[in-house]
């Protein structure tokens, strides 16, 4: 869940969005078999539940008014509340539904999508989309198996990674571009070498180019 929507304060008026109320009910289906969870928290812009190891938190920012889900395994606290942890303690940590999709091979999802709602009107045609989405793509997750979060969470490294990857390949393509049109080959080896087995073939022959007509720095 965003930092901000922890630490800001909603605006006074809020409550009008009726975001609890229309979570309450949208979400009602996981109260009931085979899933059990209870609510164990309801405020205007966040709606928990809990089963004996699973959390759902429902939220709506403060400040971004974005909605949103995250879904993650209890951590074992010795009756210490969540959210007052003590040095040494696990914290939670949550999978948005958009993450859980994508591991679940939804079509047309991206880890990155969010829903932002402003008005009553958008919150009611937002959450129960939301909640349907959860029905749809997040069983596994709601059942609480651990080796499903073990593989949901080198997942989310992998999409990490590539992302780090690609952003660095899109930094040095726009290098390489000035650095070839200046035939400063150095430059090029410089900058592709490290990135050599995510080039393309073009990019591939122009690295190999760009070596054998790269001056040697002394």
């Amino acid at each position: 869940m965003r930092n901000e929507v922890i630490r800001t304060e909603p605006n006074p008026d809020r409550s009008q969005l009726r975001f609890e109320e229309t979570v309450l009910s949208a979400f009602a289906f996981l109260t009931v078999p085979p899933y059990g969870f209870k609510c164990e928290a309801s405020e205007v812009t966040l709606v928990r539940y809990e089963s004996a190891n699973v959390f759902v938190n429902i939220y709506h920012g403060r400040s971004s008014y974005e909605i949103g889900c995250e879904i993650g395994l209890i951590p074992e606290r010795d009756g210490i509340a969540p959210g007052h942890e003590s040095e040494g303690e696990d914290p939670e940590e949550g999978f948005t539904i958009w993450e859980i999709a994508r591991f679940e091979g939804a079509p047309g999802i991206d880890d990155r999508t969010f829903l932002q709602a402003s008005t009553a009107e958008r919150v009611e045609q937002l959450v129960p989309q939301l909640a349907q989405l959860v029905r749809t793509c997040a069983s596994r997750a709601l059942r609480g198996d651990l080796a499903y979060y073990t593989s949901l969470g080198q997942a989310r490294t992998n999409w990490f990674e590539n992302y780090m990857t690609d952003s660095r390949l899109e930094r040095a393509r726009a290098d390489v571009a000035r650095a070839w049109q200046t035939k400063n080959y150095a430059e090029v080896v410089r900058l592709f070498e490290p990135l050599t087995e995510e080039l393309t073939p073009a990019e591939s022959k122009k690295l190999e180019y760009a070596r054998k007509h790269s001056t040697p720095s002394r």
